[in-house]
């Protein structure tokens, strides 16, 4: 085998390891999904008795442009972590949610503070 080949395989092994993280990592999201709705059986609805809604709950909007849903509910929740998002936003995956904070950040829309493996969001 040449070299030429022997690099090939080397990418090809790399690029297949890269993959095979992501996929994981992807379905463990889902896994966490199903389990966090699993977990949480719905209630019946009764008409009768409607109670007040809390105040400080945001349910996303999903009219809204994401970047806007994400300023609200920061807004609305100082401090939340980057990682609690996730599973609120659950209509957008995790690299649109952490693409659209890194940009929120740089533009000075939000601030975000180092967390161990995730950032604490604050308005900016």
């Amino acid at each position: 085998m040449s070299w030429f080949g022997l690099l090939v395989l080397l990418g090809l092994a790399v690029f297949g390891w890269f993959a095979f993280r992501e996929l994981k990592t992807m379905e463990s999201e889902i896994l966490r999904d199903i389990a966090a709705k699993n977990a949480a059986p719905e209630q019946p609805h009764d008409d009768s008795d409607m109670a007040e809604p809390v105040m400080n709950v945001v349910t996303p909007v999903t009219d809204l442009p994401l970047a806007e849903q994400l300023s609200r509910l920061i807004s609305a929740q100082p401090g939340l972590v980057q990682t609690d998002l996730y599973a609120r936003m659950s209509g957008f995956n995790r690299k649109q949610i952490q693409q659209a904070l890194l940009e929120m950040d740089r533009e000075g829309v939000i601030r975000r503070e180092k967390l161990k493996g995730s950032y604490r969001i604050f308005p900016g």
